[in-house]
């Protein structure tokens, strides 16, 4: 009579991941913020060109709502792993102001320059303090815009 052998295979990835890398955490941090840093300078490269394709799509004459939307909502991420946290709120805010312009089907811009606008300024060093205040002034466009356009039309005369 024949007997089964039984194989155990042994992958060595597998291995690593219940024991770990084996180097100190020290060094692991180290390591990691070294790749972070490599990248940094990468994010910033890509955030000033969303915002200039922000700013492209925005000064159409025909602006498209969604393709607008798209790139304020990847500036919005790219900022945020930059720690650009004045500008992903910024970002964020125009996704919010196009959220809704596309519902009351109409497009106002100066609402969007000054979002425009706020993020170019954003994107390079400002106080805690000053962008405090720029963000306040973005959310009361943003609250103007949408209690304008929950607004019904006035009646014609």
């Amino acid at each position: 009579m024949s007997r089964a052998k039984k194989h155990v295979v042994k992958y060595p990835l597998a291995s690593k991941l219940t024991t770990g890398p084996q180097i100190p955490v020290e060094q692991a941090v180290q390591r990691a913020e070294a790749l972070v840093e490599d990248m940094h300078v990468d994010l910033l490269a890509a955030v000033d060109a969303e915002i200039a394709n922000v700013q492209r799509q925005a000064g159409r004459t025909e602006p498209d709502l969604k393709g607008l939307y798209e790139s304020a909502d990847r500036l919005m991420a790219i900022a945020s792993a930059c720690h650009l946290s004045a500008l992903s709120n910024a970002a964020l805010g125009l996704c919010d102001l196009l959220d809704h312009l596309r519902l009351a089907r109409r497009w106002d811009e100066p609402g969007v320059s000054v979002h425009v606008a706020t993020l170019r300024a954003l994107r390079h060093e400002v106080s805690p303090a000053s962008s405090k205040v720029v963000l306040e002034g973005l959310a009361r466009v943003r609250a103007k815009l949408a209690s304008v356009s929950q607004q019904p039309p006035a009646p014609e005369a």
